[in-house]
């Protein structure tokens, strides 16, 4: 028979299971370049992948933990130890991050995604000056509660069920994770773009 200490502690865990699930995020506008989208996050600064839209068939699924109201991207690091990276707002820039400003996300009876409680604030832009200048040929997923820039395009953020997400690897190929998205990711990404062992480890220090 079991202890009520381990009956606990498996109760624990599955009403945590219960609470997660994991989703891709695809774009809805009424752009039609960018309607449909799905999002893939490319390595631009140490602890930070930013938002990219694209067309390919692997987009990266996120983990959402409805308790909590959090996504969040498993990262493998040095050692095979593994951290989350949070998706929220970095200076205005959507990104996955060890520092994003903390958001309360929810999905509305649609599955649209709604940041504090409203779904609006998310632009589709290019030229945005990130660190790679991905966006000077795709679009990068941004966010503004007001003064978004005139030539981005509004856009929304829609949940659909996906597969259980790998760990991403501290150092994933160009062709496994950015082939699949078309613009600027498969055109600059140079060799080691995506490694993030070193940038993680210096925003944990």
């Amino acid at each position: 028979m079991l202890s009520k200490t381990a009956l606990l502690l498996a109760a624990s865990a599955t009403f945590a299971t219960a609470s997660t699930e994991d989703v891709i995020l695809t774009v809805k506008s009424d752009n039609q370049e960018v309607n449909g989208n799905n999002l893939s996050f490319l390595h631009e600064g140490a602890g930070i992948n930013y938002a990219f839209l694209g067309t390919g068939s692997n987009p990266e699924p996120l983990e959402y933990d409805s308790e909590a109201k959090t996504l969040t991207q498993d990262i493998e690091i040095a050692g095979g130890q593994h951290i989350p990276l949070v998706f929220g707002e970095y200076n205005s820039y959507v990104a996955v991050s060890v520092s994003n400003s903390l958001w309360e996300i929810t999905f509305d009876k649609d599955d649209t995604l709604a940041v504090n409680g409203t779904t609006s604030g998310f632009y589709a832009c290019k030229n945005t000056n990130d660190p790679y200048n991905y966006s000077k040929m795709s679009y990068e997923l941004m966010y503004y509660t007001e003064n978004a820039p005139e030539a981005c395009i509004d856009v929304t953020l829609v949940k659909q069920s996906g597969p259980a997400p790998a760990p991403s690897s501290s150092a994933p190929s160009i062709s496994s994770t950015s082939s699949n998205f078309d613009g600027a990711a498969g055109h600059y990404a140079p060799a080691g773009a995506f490694a993030v062992v070193a940038g993680v480890a210096a925003a944990l220090i």
